[in-house]
């Protein structure tokens, strides 16, 4: 399975890629590796999908928050006259 993984989890997709990423490491590592992306991927599954979107919307209000006050910011940055 190689390519984009798209499981409508963002998470669960960055885990499958990081675990698709083990093809170019020696296969002497490969064991450790799929451990931890299956107890990634349990972490992950089990979790509270209400709680994660309520994080993943704090986060997107305050990125939004951050990016008007900079917007704000210049455009009320005093104009230089060359005075």
């Amino acid at each position: 399975m190689t390519g984009h993984h798209v499981t409508g989890d963002p998470a669960v997709d960055r885990i499958l890629a990081d675990a698709e990423s083990t093809g170019h490491l020696p296969t002497s590592r490969h064991a450790e590796l799929y451990g931890t992306a299956l107890e990634a991927l349990a972490r992950e599954l089990d979790a509270d999908p209400l709680q994660a979107m309520a994080q993943g919307m704090e986060q997107g209000m305050e990125q939004g928050m951050e990016q008007d006050t900079a917007q704000d910011m210049m455009l009320h940055e005093p104009e230089d006259t060359g005075a």
